[in-house]
């Protein structure tokens, strides 16, 4: 639900509200606090992922803090694009801290018969590895909640969780990270960069195949115009390779906000580092984390 907050100052040193103290009733309506994650139990045990998807050895999405799992809903659905990986199309898997999000997304992709979907509520920072992701092949981070520096152990970008994912993402594996909050973006990159376990690319390594025929029949989620574009001021430093438009064509509903509005978004793609190049890092770098968990 972190793409309801990127209102957030940064710098406001006020305590964030915790909402579990007021039942959310109206899943409708966007909640007034941020959820401390610190407070939500940890993912611990993997799901019988063979019962939950059809073919469960397909390449994986993973979207973090997915909220009412709509960007997911649209995606699995497959009648506006489709992504593939080496010709065989993809899985996806929400995970959101709220439990009651969780449970009206899992009712609504039965109803709509997806096998190629699943939602789980927890927290999975901490606990990414448990869940034995079969065929990770792409970890999504949009718009995640803004804590202050002073809450930084809250953010979802940390060198710890950072870790987790090159662990788990096959190789060649891709995170796609975006906000709204510069500051947040700078520091997500900082994060990301100084682990030395991924690379900036501008190229994502699934195909997304426009499924549509006719682009301008495409109602409110207009996903084929003119995406935001970042642009960069004059004397304005250029690192990294912000991203131009929206990766996977179809976009979240703080994408289409902040679109709407004008409001500027950076995001960026990472590929995990092959094997070969991690292993020449330093005693500081990727393996020694790995060979000592």
């Amino acid at each position: 639900m972190c793409s309801l907050h990127a209102h957030v100052n940064l710098n406001d040193a006020t305590p964030a509200g915790d909402f579990t103290s007021k039942r959310k009733t109206n899943m409708a309506r966007p909640p007034k606090y941020m959820l401390n994650p610190l407070g939500v139990a940890s993912l611990e045990a993997a799901p019988d992922w063979g019962s939950l998807y059809d073919d469960p050895t397909r390449p994986l999405l993973l979207d973090i803090g997915c909220a009412k799992g709509q960007w997911l809903r649209q995606l699995a659905a497959e009648n506006i694009v489709r992504l593939e990986k080496d010709g065989r199309p993809f899985n996806y898997c929400g995970v959101e801290l709220y439990e009651p999000l969780v449970l009206a997304a899992n009712e609504q992709a039965k109803a709509l018969g997806h096998r190629n979907l699943h939602y789980l509520a927890g927290n999975a920072v901490p606990s990414l590895r448990a869940l034995q992701l079969l065929n990770l092949q792409t970890v999504c981070i949009q718009f995640p909640d803004p804590w202050s520096a002073k809450k930084r152990d809250r953010r979802v970008v940390t060198p710890e969780f950072v870790k987790s994912m090159a662990e788990v993402l096959a190789p060649g594996g891709q995170v796609y990270v975006c906000s709204d909050v510069k500051p947040l973006a700078d520091d997500m990159h900082a994060t990301m960069m100084a682990s030395e376990m991924f690379s900036v690319t501008e190229e994502l390594s699934c195909e997304v195949i426009h499924v549509r025929d006719d682009p301008t029949a495409l109602d409110e989620q207009d996903c084929f115009s003119s995406p935001t574009y970042v642009s960069v001021a004059e004397g304005e430093d250029k690192e990294p390779a912000w991203l131009p438009n929206r990766p996977f064509i179809l976009g979240t509903e703080r994408d289409l906000v902040c679109e709407q509005k004008w409001r500027r978004i950076w995001r960026v793609l990472y590929t995990r580092l092959p094997l070969g190049d991690l292993h020449d890092k330093s005693v500081d770098g990727w393996w020694w984390w790995i060979t000592n968990p």
